[in-house]
């Protein structure tokens, strides 16, 4: 009867020696790590909360990335627009200038070859990119050249289609401008007949039919221009909005994984002192255990 009697002490004293030791070593990593949860057993309802709130993280981080296009290919857009208004006030500069009766020929062949310059440039912006290589005026087929100049005239090869990113969950913003590919087209060939129109001293298109197409592109440029400020600011938004959510989730994460440090380590001293007690008496135990043996 002893026997069973010291036997169940020994098992129970093993049992709380293995108990106390769990919650200290527990209570160790948890100051270690300054996080509440290490493993699953830990708090599987917390971690399930983790997961998911980790997984909106994820999906909030690719709608931020694909802002960060949208970001980079507005501005690239803007950049070319910005030039081209440079340019077509240089042209209409130009083309007041040329249709002036005093300038003589000589004058307007400068002029003539100035703005075939220009236009040089401006078949330039028509394929220009974004930072990450895509042509920005070429719709949907981002790797092909969109404008090419055939026989004197400006052909375009790319689609009518326009590039889309996903801003927010079920909400997509557009890239593409709509209406480049007539721009650039009406814009070369505004510039080709005002270089004619130098070229053959004709005063009466570059005062007529030159100014007002140059002034047309001048206004359409700075209608774009106007949108892509619209749709900047629309990003800025977006984005302003995906950064106040994953800092929401982050602190989400947090204040389910994190510990109070100071409550920690109070709480590893306890468990220390309860593992060294449960140690003391199992070893307590084992002393009494060997002398009821040797009892019989």
């Amino acid at each position: 009867m002893n026997r069973v009697s010291t036997f169940y002490q020994y098992s129970a004293s093993q049992n709380q020696v293995l108990k106390s030791g769990n919650a200290y070593f527990a209570a160790q990593r948890r100051v270690s790590t300054g996080k509440r949860i290490n493993e699953l057993g830990d708090d599987p309802t917390g971690v399930s909360n983790v997961i998911s709130m980790t997984s909106v993280k994820a999906g909030l981080a690719q709608y931020s990335t694909n802002l960060d296009r949208a970001n980079s290919w507005f501005t690239s857009t803007e950049n070319s627009f910005s030039e081209v208004t440079t340019l077509l006030n240089r042209a209409n500069a130009l083309a007041v200038s040329g249709a002036t009766a005093t300038v003589g020929q000589n004058e307007r062949q400068a002029m003539a070859s100035e703005m075939t310059s220009i236009r040089d440039r401006l078949v330039q912006l028509s394929n220009s990119k974004d930072g990450n290589g895509d042509y920005l005026f070429a719709g949907t087929a981002t790797k092909t050249q969109p404008f090419t100049v055939t026989a004197g005239a400006l052909t375009y090869n790319g689609d009518l289609g326009a590039v889309k990113v996903e801003a927010a969950p079920g909400q997509t913003m557009d890239l593409s401008l709509s209406g480049t590919q007539s721009f650039f087209t009406t814009t070369f060939n505004t510039l080709t007949s005002t270089i004619t129109a130098l070229q053959n001293n004709d005063t009466s298109t570059l005062s007529n039919a030159s100014l007002t197409n140059i002034q047309a592109g001048l206004q359409a440029s700075s209608l774009n221009r106007g949108e892509l400020g619209n749709r900047m600011r629309t990003v800025t938004e977006y984005q302003s909005d995906q950064t106040r959510r994953i800092e929401e989730l982050t602190k989400g994460v947090s204040d389910v994984t994190d510990v109070d440090l100071a409550q920690a380590i109070t709480d590893y001293q306890s468990a220390q002192t309860a593992y060294q007690a449960a140690l003391q008496m199992a070893g307590q135990g084992n002393k009494l255990s060997l002398m009821d043996f040797i009892r019989g």
